[in-house]
């Protein structure tokens, strides 16, 4: 039997974003500013966030009103922010995907490259394929 549940749906462009991460010491290898990234949906009334951490996949809903620019606020923080079309990739088949941000966020976008490996080789294949850099827009 299905689960039954309400849903959200998503609409419009997938934003992909980029940080540092502070607390894990060994991804220090990684270019700064790329070291860990996330995907950003908007829904209906909220955004939504899915983010591949250490052992957890964390999915939050953030408010969304008319004044609330949450791109911008992640942007004041210091993240890169590109925005790229859900269907910029063809679809993936089956197989295996590495548990990381950057293999679940190509999963979830269908991008099949497998020499993308770290955030800054995921952000510049982004850009190769379309993807535009959020700037300081209001409502991005």
């Amino acid at each position: 039997m299905p689960f039954k549940g309400s849903s959200t749906s998503l609409t419009g462009p997938v934003w992909v974003a980029f940080c540092d991460a502070p607390g894990v010491g060994w991804l220090q290898i990684f270019r700064p500013g790329f070291r860990h990234c996330f995907m950003i949906l908007r829904g209906a009334d909220a955004w939504v966030t899915i983010d591949p951490l250490w052992g957890e996949l964390e999915i939050m809903t953030h408010p969304s009103g008319p004044d609330y620019y949450f791109l911008q606020q992640l942007k004041k923080q210091g993240l890169t922010i590109v925005k790229i079309d859900k269907n910029s990739f063809r679809k993936m088949g089956p197989g295996a995907v590495f548990c990381t941000c950057v293999g679940i966020v190509k999963r979830a976008l269908g991008l099949a490259d497998p020499m993308i490996w770290t955030p800054y080789q995921l952000y510049r294949a982004l850009l190769r394929h379309g993807a535009t850099p959020l700037h300081s827009q209001p409502g991005a």
